[in-house]
C-alpha cells in the first residue's frame, strides 16, 4: 500500500520497513513481534489515510503531473515552426516526429 502512495523509493516505505525491521530484531518472541508490527502497520495505515483525505499526496502527484505537462509544452513551444526532417507539425503545436 506505501509502494503504491508513496513510491518505491519513498521516505514513508523506507521509515516503515526500517521500523519494522527494527521491532522484528528486538522484540522477545513471535507473539510479541506480531503484536508489535501490528500496531507499526496500524499506524502506517492511519497516517496513509490521514495524508489522503487532507490531500496531500493527490496534491503531489496533481503537482508533479502539472510540472511535466509544462515541461511539455515549454518543449513544444520550442519546436513549433520548425518542420525540418520531415516531420509535420500538429494543432497542438508539437512536433509530431517527437512525440
Amino acid at each position: 500500500m506505501l509502494t503504491a502512495l508513496y513510491g518505491p523509493k519513498s521516505t514513508q516505505l523506507k521509515g516503515f520497513m526500517a521500523g519494522s525491521e527494527m521491532i522484528a530484531a528486538q522484540a522477545d518472541g513471535a507473539a510479541n513481534a506480531a503484536h508489535h508490527l501490528l500496531s507499526h502497520a496500524r499506524g502506517a495505515i492511519k497516517n496513509a489515510k490521514a495524508e489522503l483525505e487532507a490531500g496531500l499526496i493527490v496534491s503531489l502527484r496533481v503537482l508533479v503531473a502539472g510540472e511535466i505537462l509544462s515541461e511539455l509544452v515549454r518543449f513544444g513551444q520550442g519546436s513549433a515552426g520548425k518542420a525540418d526532417g520531415g516531420h509535420k507539425e500538429c494543432g497542438s503545436g508539437f512536433d509530431c516526429g517527437c512525440v
